[in-house]
């Protein structure tokens, strides 16, 4: 969660919890150059981004007013891997949820199968549904997909590139009986059409001489808090920061009688080495403002500091929040960690698999209807563009959207094409840096095109992308 500038080293976002100290050491913006320089894009990538960039002019066919695109013309899939554990007892706990978007979409409803191996393409995928990249046509593929199944089932790799074209969500559970609440909660609040509260809140963490959450509260709290005032006047606003930003407050906000019904929070994500019994529980967990910055604690994190998935109450119920997580591994994380690998031609095994971060999942199961979060690390490229520019517009896109009461899935969409964006910047950059005559090109550029790629395309949706507030 830090900012390329030129001569500088790179810092990086995330605490390890079994140390203290920061997750990753500082590097060069030369070393992320040759980092990018050795990654081209692969031809599947750009095809999928360029037929994005073409579909748009004929996506409209799924739109309703408003600029909505409600189920019943824009469609609804619910993808199951093979390899799901307890699949067809998954099915039936998601039976509810199922048949309550079949009622919505009716024949643009979609029952789908993952079964690996080749169909990690989504070029391949789609093609076994009938259906091609480029335009949106529910009527072979709806545009709401619902991936159920672990990273291990559905690789990212094949979230990440559906989500191109589609408005694409995942869930995951431990338990069939936690499949079963997500999809009941989800159903009830629908059926029951309670108007939720026009209350938002802004959790921004700025820890003690820390350089990454400073930038996180000047450059993408304050400068969002200060829009949206401005544009949702009819929403109240709350903006929890700094010292107040504790492990406790964050436990009541959560827990309060009536929540916020959108909960937006930056800081610090959790890491841990692998033979840490942490790691599996607490990987992703938030570090709070009771972290007094490293120059004060340089040693293992106690749990007082920062906020996990066990610290929600059993009986919460929060009313169907949809919560934005800005913070290193919030989402998930990966088994290896591919960015180090490429500096130093070694793979580096950080967790046994691929997994899902406990916070967003007992977030799903205490009654918020979907999480945005991040997989793998966090960087300031997603709120500060180069030379210091305003880069908060695709966020501020998404939050709007979400406040507008529009699907999160939807809502995404200007994430998604900032990252389509960015991809093909990069393959420009590499095109230019191939050719004798090409343009010439700084490191500084390189990378800084490199990790907005990359962290652009981290982003995912846990839970039902078709989810939105009801106001």
């Amino acid at each position: 969660m830090n900012r390329i500038e030129d001569e500088e080293l790179i810092h990086f976002n995330g605490i390890n919890g079994s140390t203290g100290a920061y997750l990753f050491e500082e590097i060069s913006a030369q070393h992320i150059s040759k980092v990018a320089q050795g990654q081209p894009m692969t031809s599947e990538e750009l095809d999928l981004l360029e037929s994005k960039e073409n579909a748009k002019a004929v996506d409209l066919s799924v739109e309703g007013e408003g600029g909505f695109r409600p189920i019943e013309k824009a469609g609804w899939a619910i993808v199951i891997a093979d390899s799901l554990a307890n699949r067809s007892e998954v099915i039936e706990a998601l039976y509810p949820l199922i048949e309550h978007r079949t009622q919505q979409a009716g024949k643009l409803l979609k029952k789908r199968r993952y079964r690996g191996g080749s169909e990690v393409r989504i070029s391949r995928w789609l093609a076994r549904q009938g259906a091609g990249m480029g335009a949106v046509d529910p009527e072979n593929m709806p545009y709401y997909i619902l991936l159920v199944g672990s990273p291990k089932d559905i690789p990212f790799s094949f979230q990440y590139n559906l989500d191109t074209q589609y408005a694409v969500g995942r869930i995951y559970f431990d338990t069939v009986k936690e499949y079963a609440i997500y999809a009941q909660q989800v159903v009830r609040r629908e059926k029951e059409n309670t108007t939720q509260s026009k209350q938002a809140t802004l959790f921004s963490v700025k820890n003690n001489h820390d350089r990454s959450t400073q930038q996180s509260s000047q450059y993408l709290i304050h400068p969002l808090y200060k829009k949206l005032n401005s544009v949702h006047s009819n929403w109240s606003l709350e903006l929890v920061e700094n010292a107040d930003a504790t492990k406790e407050s964050l436990h009541y906000l959560l827990h309060q009688d009536k929540p916020p019904s959108f909960l937006l929070t930056a800081s610090h994500g959790m890491g841990f080495d692998q033979e840490d019994p942490r790691q599996a529980n607490d990987q992703g967990a938030l570090l709070c403002s009771d972290w007094p910055g490293r120059h004060q604690w340089n040693k293992p994190i106690p749990e007082d500091f920062y906020y996990a998935g066990r610290d929600l109450k059993t009986d919460l119920n929060l009313q169907g929040m949809i919560v934005f997580i800005f913070a290193c591994y919030s989402g998930a994380t990966p088994q290896y960690d591919n960015f180090r690998k490429k500096i130093t031609n070694k793979a580096e095994q950080i967790a046994e698999q691929d997994f899902i971060s406990q916070l967003p999942t007992r977030l799903l199961t205490s009654g918020a209807g979907a999480i945005i979060a991040h997989v793998d690390r966090a960087w300031s490229s997603s709120f500060i563009g180069r030379m210091r520019a305003d880069n908060t517009a695709s966020i501020k896109s998404c939050i709007d959207q979400i406040l507008l009461g529009k699907h999160v899935g939807h809502a995404m969409e200007a994430m998604n094409d900032y990252h389509a964006a960015q991809a093909l910047e990069m393959d420009a950059i590499l095109d230019d840096l191939s050719r004798e005559d090409g343009f010439p090109i700084s490191d500084s550029e390189v990378s800084n095109t490199y990790i907005s790629r990359n962290d652009a395309r981290n982003y995912i949706v846990l839970g039902d992308p078709a989810v939105r507030l009801v106001l």
